[in-house]
């Protein structure tokens, strides 16, 4: 499952699979499956609508019910969502475009304020480790008055925008500034624009980048004072790896291009050889605008 829209389930099995177990609270949800299915009819226009606040949930008094078939789901049920937690093919977070496969699932419209969404399919998506704590129990921006994340599997704002990393090194300082903004590969309308660039801020993606890119950067400084190779080709390699067309949706494949197109660079790290003892380049953690 490689393409985050086929994540959309037009009949939720979920609910069913969730009736299959032995749970003493089966027959509570069961009596609750009208009403359940009727509010599932309505995800993709609250989506839509995502200037218009949700209104309160009228399950709150289930909530309980509704989080203990997510924490402590039937045999069935717990095989649906280990499936879309884990064995997804995604090699990149379709939140924020972290290169790391995700390996938990996050309620698009919080569970805490609206249970009936607990265990519907098309709420749960994948999501880092990463951007769990800092999306958490957040859906709407009373001030601006819309919500503040894009819904992955509606929205995949990846197809319609790239990271692009300009690297810039001093020679003298040996210091390495990353500059990060996004290009639109499509044409959006501003509106579009303008939520995309609130989920990023609202992700915190620029600055995550930044820290990304640090860190990739002392990795591969260890390896060229550990090993003798060429640093411009194992990332012209790297980069050779991926479809020209995906490089830029996630950070790492952004990194790899920002770096090549560093000619200063890209000649000073190929001199930090083992048998030298060159000071490594100072990465400066600046501040960018997406």
């Amino acid at each position: 499952m490689k393409y985050i829209d086929e994540f959309i389930l037009e009949a939720c099995d979920w609910l069913v699979a969730a009736k299959r177990g032995n749970k003493v609270s089966v027959k509570e949800i069961t009596s609750l499956e009208p009403q359940l299915l009727q509010e599932y009819a309505k995800y993709l226009v609250k989506i839509k609508e995502y200037k218009v606040n949700l209104s309160p949930s009228g399950f709150n008094q289930h909530y309980n019910l509704m989080k203990d078939f997510y924490d402590s789901p039937s045999v069935a049920l717990k095989a649906y969502i280990q499936k879309r937690r884990c064995e997804h093919q995604l090699a990149f977070c379709p939140y924020c475009g972290k290169p790391t496969a995700p390996d938990t699932l996050d309620h698009f419209i919080p569970k805490k304020q609206w249970p009936e969404f607990a265990i519907f399919s098309n709420n749960l998506v994948p999501q880092c480790r990463s951007c769990a704590p800092i999306k958490g129990e957040k859906y709407y921006d009373l001030e601006e008055k819309c919500a503040y994340f894009l819904h992955p599997f509606y929205n995949e704002f990846l197809d319609n925008f790239r990271f692009k990393i300009k690297v810039e090194f001093d020679e003298i300082t040996k210091q390495v500034t990353f500059n990060v903004t996004l290009l639109v590969v499509k044409q959006v309308s501003d509106e579009d624009k303008a939520r995309v660039l609130k989920h990023v801020t609202a992700l915190k993606v620029k600055k995550r980048i930044v820290e990304f890119c640090a860190r990739e950067l002392k990795k591969w400084e260890s390896l060229l004072l550990q090993k003798n190779f060429s640093f411009r080709r194992a990332l012209t390699q790297r980069l050779s790896e991926h479809d020209k067309k995906n490089i830029g949706r996630d950070w790492k494949t952004a990194f790899y291009e920002g770096m090549i197109s560093n000619m200063s660079l890209l000649d000073y790290m190929d001199t930090l050889q083992p048998s030298l003892t060159k000071q490594p380049p100072t990465v400066i953690l600046s501040e960018i605008n997406i």
